[in-house]
């Protein structure tokens, strides 16, 4: 909340005792000054009880740290749905940064949500000094998402300090103190909090999810610290996305986003045995034309997750930033089409001076594995205005990116959504 526009002054509670309206003048033995002096007493003490009466009036009010308007004047504020101990903000939105009076509220957000909650792994992956985005992921997009609809367990996944990082310990600190207040940060130790190693964090989270049965859950999901996410839209929409399809996510292969086009392909170059401080390489090939998900986020299946984790060799993840995104769709791409043998695949000279030639890739299992991509356009955009796939928001948009901290929680705020989450 703003301050007052105004400070308010008290009325001094003690009056000097000896301080006298006029000052009193030399004593005179006349009796006109006598007289004089009778006359201003007097007049003075009616003035004393008149100005007292009136102080003390009920239609005069006396300054207070609480202002009173007329009704009329006061305009409607909205009620926080946040916590008594959460920040509320206050944001001027640009004019053309929502679309919810231009088309009506659709049947299928209107209706009842009648079907199972979705269980979902979210990951997000998290700068180690972005205090101020995760107080307000989990004030504006975490806190009482209706269990009824989608059942949320998330982490943040933090590296550790490089070394030329200033206040390292400090930092540090904070961060085992935040964590020991929410218990919701994963440090992963043997990842340095660089640009350069998003996509290792990338693959640090899809093994978190797969730390339990794919059998327990339905989707992994992970999305930038930037991205707010309206997850009961994001689950009422499953059934839009999918169309007619019977799909089951814990064993069927999906991914869900905001998708790109691309055609580069990683192999892992494998560090010679004999050279113990050696770390796996990466090899760029060119091959057939893939969807990828965009840095908003993506969605993918708890079977997708558990079929990544399986393959021999391991997926590539050492790839610089910000090839994590393309890295993810190849993955999807080399499970199908590696075996296929019509396609043609070339060297690069990205990671290597040899001219270019054909290589054959080798299938990670004995069948191809198609996965079920679904670009949603509508739903996965940036914030208008902010990065290549900008839209107004409207009321199918279910994961905006490029959000401040300060917009997250005013947006949480808005009339239009506001009931998506439980009141605390």
């Amino acid at each position: 909340m703003y301050p007052p526009s105004a400070e308010y002054s008290r009325l001094p509670t003690n009056v000097d005792s000896e301080a006298t309206p006029f000052p009193i003048p030399p004593r005179k033995n006349s009796r006109r000054l006598k007289l004089v002096v009778i006359g201003t007493t007097v007049l003075l003490f009616f003035i004393l009880l008149i100005s007292f009466r009136s102080y003390g009036s009920t239609d005069v009010k006396t300054p207070s740290n609480t202002t009173e308007r007329p009704i009329e004047e006061e305009k409607p504020t909205e009620t926080p749905v946040l916590t008594k101990n959460s920040t509320v903000s206050v944001v001027e939105f640009p004019e053309d940064t929502f679309a919810f009076d231009k088309e009506s509220q659709p049947e299928w957000l209107n209706s009842t949500f009648k079907g199972e909650p979705v269980v979902i792994r979210l990951a997000i992956p998290s700068r180690l000094a972005g205090f101020e985005r995760r107080q307000a992921l989990r004030e504006a997009v975490l806190l009482g998402i209706p269990e009824s609809v989608a059942q949320v367990d998330y982490r943040f996944l933090v590296g550790t300090a490089p070394e030329f990082m200033e206040d390292s310990e400090e930092t540090h600190r904070r961060l085992a103190e935040e964590n020991r207040v929410y218990n919701d940060i994963v440090i992963l130790e043997d990842v340095v909090d660089i640009p350069e190693t998003v996509s290792e964090k990338r693959y640090a989270a899809l093994k978190w999810a797969g730390s339990v049965s794919n059998g327990t859950y339905d989707y992994f999901m992970t999305m930038d610290s930037d991205t707010f996410c309206r997850f009961t839209i994001l689950v009422r929409r499953l059934s839009q996305l999918y169309g007619k399809k019977n799909v089951n996510p814990r064993e069927q292969p999906v991914l869900i986003g905001r998708m790109g086009e691309h055609y580069t392909y990683f192999l892992d170059v494998m560090p010679d045995k004999d050279n113990a401080t050696a770390k796996v390489d990466y090899d760029v090939l060119s091959g057939p034309w893939f969807p990828y998900p965009s840095g908003i986020g993506y969605i993918i299946s708890s079977s997708l997750v558990n079929t990544f984790l399986s393959t021999d060799p391991v997926l590539p993840y050492h790839i610089p930033y910000p090839s994590d995104d393309v890295m993810v769709g190849s993955w999807v791409a080399s499970l199908r089409n590696y075996h296929n043998t019509t396609m043609v695949w070339n060297s690069t000279n990205i990671k290597s001076d040899e001219p270019i030639h054909r290589v054959y890739p080798s299938p990670y299992f004995p069948e191809a594995i198609d996965t079920t991509v679904i670009n949603d356009i509508e739903g996965w955009h940036d914030f208008p205005h902010r990065g290549g796939h900008d839209a107004p928001i409207s009321w199918g948009s279910t994961c905006i990116h490029r959000f401040s901290p300060d917009e997250m929680r005013a947006f949480r705020q808005r009339k239009e959504i506001r009931g998506e989450w439980d009141l605390y």
